[in-house]
């Protein structure tokens, strides 16, 4: 038993406050020291988090690599492009499988992966003078 919260319930004991919190008898300091723990253990239990909240785990068979996904005609791609808002959005594939970006032409994709289609894509509008152009794609 910790010696301060002993001397500290006799004293209190001794001044005659122990007759409103304790019982008098051999017990009355067990008693005291089980109502402080069972006091705090009902304060800390509000702290507790819900044990019954517990994220699922989603099934990897799900997720397909879109890196390795091969584009075709009609397939939606997402381009950004790094500082160029104007370039960045959602392109679709026409029959033919060109995907075109605006004033800057078209680019034959079909058939390319998405690493692919980034580099051509950057390569391209370097090309039409935008240069170090950061692209990423996604493949919906």
């Amino acid at each position: 038993m910790d010696m301060r919260l002993m001397a500290y319930c006799l004293r209190w004991k001794k001044r005659g406050y122990g007759r409103v919190f304790m019982r008098e008898g051999k017990h009355s300091m067990r008693l005291a020291l089980l109502g402080v723990a069972m006091g705090s253990a009902v304060l800390l239990s509000g702290c507790a988090s819900s044990l019954d909240v517990v994220p699922s785990i989603p099934d990897t068979a799900s997720f397909i690599d879109s890196s390795a996904q091969v584009l075709q005609p009609g397939n939606t791609v997402r381009v950004v492009v790094f500082g160029n808002d104007a370039l960045s959005g959602s392109y679709a594939l026409d029959k033919q499988g060109h995907m075109k970006l605006g004033p800057y032409g078209s680019i034959s994709a079909a058939g390319l992966t998405s690493a692919e289609l980034e580099q051509k894509i950057a390569e391209h509008l370097a090309a039409r003078g935008v240069n170090n152009a950061q692209v990423s794609v996604m493949i919906n």
